[in-house]
C-alpha cells in the first residue's frame, strides 16, 4: 500500500490504530455485500471477516446517521481500493436550534465510487 493511500486511511479512521489495520486489510478484498444500518455502513467480503463503519466523534447523546444517494449493489462484485474523508460545512438546524454537521466518506472501487454521508 502506498504512502498516500496509508495517510487517507489514517484520515479516515482518525489515527485509531486498530480500525486502520482493519480498514488496511480490507483494501484489495472483494465485496460480497454493502448496506447501511442506520448509523453505519456494513461491507461483507467473499475471503474477509465483516467490517462496520460508524463515524463514533462528538458527544453521546447526538443522534447520528448515515445516507447515500447511489445504489450499493451497483458495487458488488467489485474489489476495495480506499476511503477518503471529506469534511462539510456545518448548517444550522433552525427546527431544532442546533447545528448539523455532515461528513463524507467516498468509497473507491474497481466498480468506481461512491459517497456516504455521515450526519450528526
Amino acid at each position: 500500500m502506498d504512502a498516500l493511500r496509508y495517510q487517507q486511511l489514517q484520515k479516515a479512521f482518525n489515527h485509531d490504530k486498530d480500525s486502520v489495520r482493519i480498514a488496511k486489510a480490507s483494501v484489495g478484498k472483494t465485496i460480497k455485500s454493502i448496506q447501511i444500518d442506520g448509523e453505519a455502513i456494513i461491507f461483507e467480503f467473499n475471503d474477509h471477516p465483516t467490517i462496520k463503519i460508524y463515524d463514533d466523534g462528538g458527544e453521546w447523546e447526538e443522534s447520528r446517521y448515515m445516507l447515500t444517494d447511489d445504489d450499493l449493489n451497483d458495487f458488488i462484485g467489485a474489489q476495495l481500493l480506499a476511503f477518503e474523508v471529506r469534511d462539510a460545512t456545518s448548517q444550522w438546524d433552525d427546527e431544532a436550534d442546533v447545528e448539523h454537521d455532515i461528513q463524507f466518506m467516498c468509497v473507491r472501487t474497481t466498480k468506481g465510487q461512491f459517497d456516504v454521508s455521515s450526519h450528526v
